[in-house]
């Protein structure tokens, strides 16, 4: 094993279970960044023209946003924590490599670990019922929330989000389902966040009406049958997600608009700076300036930088997933956006960690970071029919 996959899977293993020993969470962007290094080799900065000088730039302007910061006497922890996050998280679209496979097992492993551990407890409260000493704990530690909601126990603890992503991430490489990706689907179910079965939903959705299409084409039968099994699940869908938010009007979403409320106070331009501190009140929760993540975590990164900062982060992080006509990545990275938005599962560890796999498991040949690559191949080719051309010329 190398060191990079070493390092992948003591980061991952602190990511995971933080939430059992609240500890190891100090060790994750460290190892963030040693595995970034580790990596330097398969790092290209220039997939896509013009990436590299607007990567310079967004530096540049989080390096001002910083300073601003500094000066305007922001705790400079957060400051550095959500400078080096915005910086890393571009960069994990640039690793490419080769021997990502090994890597991708351990991060299969691992959530099928994680995924059995919440387990547990989700049959412990089902079982018992006693939800009070669980979530006491979550909440007391930091590392989320254990309830029971109309008799259903809903375990929601750090790392649960990247059971949506690793869904996606392998429906989409198998191309068919698989105990690993139904078990993800279970471990989403058991976090009980409604945003992951709408990412689940959107990638259900993607699936059918890109096979609707293709049987289209081909004028088939099965054609209707899809479609119509594909409108069920929009009604169905759209009916579910319509009685959430009435059942949340009350209370969870009346605390993210009231938080909108809060991160839209900034200049819409070039924000607040880096590790802005939020006072005021949302709904029930007062904040005196000392947390850094929200119900609308993307919204509050607006706060701190800005259309500028957002517009440039999203063309980084966006530009070298286009891959011809496979968009497969793309629309990865857009269901992680979409289930994230909502909750603070983004502009995180996490997000790398979900780039990484993005970028590494759905990668093609077609990828643009694999032309230099096809080049030697070409050139290589060339060099082969010359070579031929010469032996048959001197043979004449």
């Amino acid at each position: 094993m190398s060191i990079s996959s070493i390092v992948w899977l003591l980061m991952l293993s602190c990511l995971f279970f933080q939430c059992y020993n609240t500890s190891l969470s100090k060790f994750i962007i460290p190892l963030i960044v040693l595995f970034v290094l580790c990596e330097i080799q398969n790092i290209n900065l220039n997939p896509v023209q013009g990436w590299f000088s607007l990567y310079c730039v967004f530096i540049a302007f989080l390096s001002l946003l910083m300073i601003k910061s500094v000066c305007s006497e922001y705790n400079i922890a957060t400051s550095l924590r959500f400078y080096f996050i915005l910086v890393f998280i571009p960069i994990a679209t640039q690793i490419r490599d080769n021997e990502f496979e090994i890597k991708w097992k351990i991060f299969k492993l691992l959530t099928v670990a994680f995924c059995i551990s919440i387990f547990v407890i989700w049959l412990n409260l089902m079982t018992s019922g006693d939800v009070v000493q669980y979530r006491k704990w979550a909440i007391e530690n930091g590392v989320g929330d254990i309830y029971i909601v109309n008799g259903r126990a809903k375990v929601q603890l750090r790392g649960s989000s990247l059971f949506v992503i690793a869904f996606v991430i392998d429906i989409f490489h198998e191309k068919r389902i698989t105990l690993y990706n139904c078990c993800m689907i279970i471990g989403a179910i058991i976090a009980g966040n409604d945003a992951y079965l709408l990412g689940i939903a959107a990638t259900i959705v993607y699936i059918l009406s890109k096979k609707m299409i293709d049987l289209l084409k081909k004028k088939s039968f099965l054609s209707i049958v899809i479609s119509f099994i594909l409108i069920v699940v929009l009604i169905v869908g759209g009916i579910y997600a319509i009685k959430i938010w009435i059942d949340k009007s009350a209370y969870s979403n009346s605390v993210r608009f009231s938080q909108i409320k809060l991160f839209l106070d900034t200049n819409w331009i070039y924000g607040s700076g880096l590790g802005h501190p939020i006072f005021g009140q949302a709904s029930t929760f007062i904040y005196n300036g000392s947390e850094t993540y929200f119900e609308v975590q993307t919204l509050y990164i607006f706060n701190q930088v800005g259309i500028i900062g957002l517009a440039l982060f999203y063309i980084l992080t966006f530009a070298p997933l286009s891959n011809g006509k496979d968009y497969r990545m793309i629309v990865a990275y857009l269901i992680y956006i979409i289930y994230s938005f909502w909750n603070p599962y983004c502009f995180d560890s996490n997000h790398i960690v979900a780039l990484l796999l993005i970028t590494n498991v759905l990668r093609t040949v077609s990828d643009p970071l694999n032309k230099a690559t096809k080049k030697s191949l070409f050139i290589n080719s060339n060099m082969k029919i010359y070579e031929k051309n010469i032996c048959n010329n001197n043979t004449i």
